[in-house]
């Protein structure tokens, strides 16, 4: 017990109560966004994951005036990564020998000698480490390589490249791009009765131009117009179209039922579908307030976009393996029409894995180009995270 003791001090002298949990993680996250580059959070950013990972005696973690700061601790605990997919693509026994690493540089360098100590110490055989930064953080990058060649434990880098990728191969990353759209001929509207595209579309559903559930065709849903039978077969069409994407990737492409549910069914969603015979071929939904992606770091977003512009935040779009383009091009057109006619300027963003990004900012210049109402810039990367582990030897 003595060693337990030594390695992970904390199990035996933090007694964490609710308002420590709260307080800690509150610093934690506050310490951990401004001290990482790039859009994506890293670390633990659900509050009860994190209180648990602090209770499991294997994560190990140092005190940073006052707040615990897990740099390593089982993968289990931070959302997004796959666990599964993590076993397998670092052939690991079980998913209790993935962890997850996270050290930003200011407690690195105030805590380096103990952070080092304890890892040298407590990283055990077969253990398979993961970590992330933003590519172009040099600092993180770095770091995490001089820890890694410093353990006297020898490590060996795991290979995440995508062998179904047809161009060049490339490592697991997720890159996050925007686009700057302009109205050619907007709808003149008066200052402050400014719409959005599901107002313009209820209007056309009012004067008998569009149908809210078509039979054959498109339309554009608020959560309350989506019952459980619809919500159902959405589901059942975008947990089959997502799992590819990350066959060769660590973090998780589709969410479960319970988090698309709960993305779905945001306040403030808007969700473009596409029917055939009654059935969803196409969707996506889209977000007008990044606070609401919980994964993003919404003031890097702002400081990355113009002012003045209504940002519109692509969480994905889906459609049917029998019809992808030709099912997402008249649903992205129809949102471009829409949005000419709300009165505002409007600018894009969304996420491109390794492999979508080869396809989907040139598909998604192309479609809204092609409306003739609308002139979308192409699409600029500001951000790309890149995942790694390396898998301890001996």
């Amino acid at each position: 017990m003595a060693t337990d003791i030594e390695l992970y001090p904390h199990s035996a002298n933090f007694a964490p109560t609710a308002e420590t949990d709260v307080d800690n993680f509150a610093r934690y996250r506050e310490l951990t966004d401004s001290d990482s580059r790039g859009v994506r959070k890293t670390g633990l950013f659900d509050p009860t994951l994190y209180a648990d990972s602090l209770a499991d005696f294997r994560t190990i973690s140092v005190d940073h005036d006052g707040m615990q700061f897990p740099v390593l601790t089982p993968i289990k605990y931070v959302a997004g990564y796959d666990l599964s997919r993590c076993r397998e693509l670092t052939h690991a026994a079980s998913e209790e020998q993935c962890f997850y690493v996270n050290i930003t540089p200011s407690l690195f360098f105030r805590h380096q000698e103990e952070i080092l100590g304890r890892l040298s110490r407590g990283v055990m055989p077969d253990y398979k480490l993961f970590f992330d930064y933003a590519q172009d953080d040099h600092v993180a990058a770095a770091i995490y390589e001089g820890i890694m060649t410093t353990l006297p434990q020898a490590t060996a880098e795991v290979e995440f490249h995508n062998e179904d990728v047809s161009t060049q191969p490339s490592a697991a990353s997720l890159s996050f791009f925007t686009a700057r759209v302009t109205h050619l001929n907007p709808t003149e509207v008066v200052t402050g009765e400014e719409k959005d595209i599901k107002t313009v579309f209820d209007e056309r559903v009012s004067r008998g131009e569009a149908l809210l559930l078509p039979l054959d065709g498109m339309t554009l849903l608020r959560p309350n117009e989506i019952d459980e039978r619809l919500f159902q077969e959405m589901w059942e069409l975008y947990k089959s179209r997502f799992q590819w994407l990350g066959s060769a990737h660590p973090i998780s492409m589709e969410d479960t039922e319970e988090e698309f549910r709960e993305l779905l069914y945001s306040s403030n969603a808007i969700v473009p579908v596409s029917f055939r015979d009654g059935k969803p071929v196409c969707f996506t939904y889209l977000f007008d307030n990044i606070d609401a992606c919980s994964w993003l770091k919404p003031e890097f977003i702002r400081a990355h976009t113009e002012p003045g512009r209504q940002l519109w935040f692509f969480g994905g779009i889906v459609a049917t393996a029998d019809g992808i383009g030709g099912h997402s091009k008249p649903l992205i057109q129809l949102i471009t029409e829409l949005a000419s006619q709300t009165g505002m300027q409007h600018e894009i963003a969304f996420e491109s894995t390794d492999v979508s990004e080869w396809y989907i900012p040139g598909s998604v210049y192309d479609y809204i180009n092609g409306t003739g109402v609308s002139l979308c810039e192409q699409p600029r990367k500001i951000s790309q995270h890149v995942y790694r582990a390396r898998t301890i030897t001996n």
